[in-house]
């Protein structure tokens, strides 16, 4: 079963991102975002949630769902220390990115709800966790925190760095598009939240990576703001250049969610990935005629060349 949703899995988000369905709601916005969406924004954590809801359920591995369970609670980690350190501090940044890792947790939630698997979260108050190393890491951090404002933004950008050096493993170790997508999406938050947190971090005594090369983090903070949704491999789900159509579901010009994924049948995907099949064996010949072209060319000018070295020798 896994092996048969697997060759699938490309055909699947290639139908779920890039084709246009007619919306079963005639009173809802729908359109392009960045074409015609008919909405002024787009709630990014709401369509993030109805797409992974929407996409076919596949096998999940006992290595899928422990990841699951983990990140439910390393985003309410995040979340909960920012509470506190909003309270402690009144800085903004806490606040914001603290209402960003609750949309977090909602999608893992969502995914957690989709298999049908216990939320480690469960009824636990802020500040407590059914892990006992991220109940240590969380009191570890609560007591950096308090310190000053500079080892609160300093644990911020801990947090943040741990969060994508855990998903760098976690996104090789699960082919599943609809956990592959949350987790490129909490990774490119984790990313954000990382610039965010070390800008205000001073020079003269900077942040020092403790789970990523220095390397990474540099080119971490030397990218630009990142901006959108990404689906399973990273890439933007949308955009100028996209084709995922959203809808305004509850008229506050926002669109908020994707109705064309769950318009797709398994006979969708079969047919769609016999076209893929189909078309990445047309793009193959055709850059082999390229090849071959370019071969018969340069070899008539190597040709030529020996002609010319032939005569001046002798």
């Amino acid at each position: 079963m896994k092996t048969t949703i697997k060759y699938l899995k490309r055909s699947a988000i290639t139908l779920s991102f890039c084709l246009l369905l007619i919306p079963l709601n005639a009173n809802a916005r729908t359109g392009f975002w960045g074409v015609n969406a008919g909405c002024t924004g787009i709630d990014g954590e709401s369509v993030l949630t109805s797409i992974v809801t929407n996409l076919p359920i596949e096998e999940i591995t006992i290595e899928e769902q422990n990841s699951l369970a983990l990140m439910r609670e390393r985003e309410k980690l995040a979340r909960d220390v920012y509470q506190v350190l909003y309270q402690t501090w009144g800085h903004e940044i806490f606040e914001n990115i603290a209402t960003s890792e609750q949309n977090h947790m909602d999608a893992v939630k969502a995914l957690l709800d989709k298999y049908s698997l216990p939320d480690p979260v469960d009824t636990n108050p802020a500040g407590v966790f059914s892990d006992p190393t991220i109940q240590n890491l969380y009191d570890s951090l609560m007591t950096k925190g308090n310190i000053s404002s500079l080892e609160a933004f300093k644990a911020g950008a801990e947090i943040e760095e741990l969060a994508i050096s855990d998903l760098n493993d976690l996104l090789v170790q699960t082919d599943n598009i609809d956990i592959q997508t949350v987790y490129q999406n909490l990774r490119k938050g984790a990313r954000n939240h990382l610039r965010a947190f070390i800008s205000h971090i001073p020079a003269e005594d900077p942040y020092v990576p403790q789970y990523l090369p220095a390397e990474e983090l540099q080119e971490i903070l030397n990218a630009n703001l990142e901006t959108g949704m990404y689906d399973q491999d990273g890439e933007p789900a949308y955009g100028h250049d996209g084709l995922l159509t959203f809808e305004d579901t509850d008229g506050d010009g926002l669109c908020d969610s994707v109705d064309s994924v769950a318009r797709y049948t398994r006979e969708d995907l079969d047919n769609a990935y016999l076209q893929s099949k189909q078309l990445k064996k047309s793009l193959r010949l055709k850059t082999l005629r390229n090849l071959k072209q370019t071969h018969i060319k340069y070899k008539k000018i190597i040709q030529a060349l020996n002609l010319k070295i032939k005569k001046v020798q002798n």
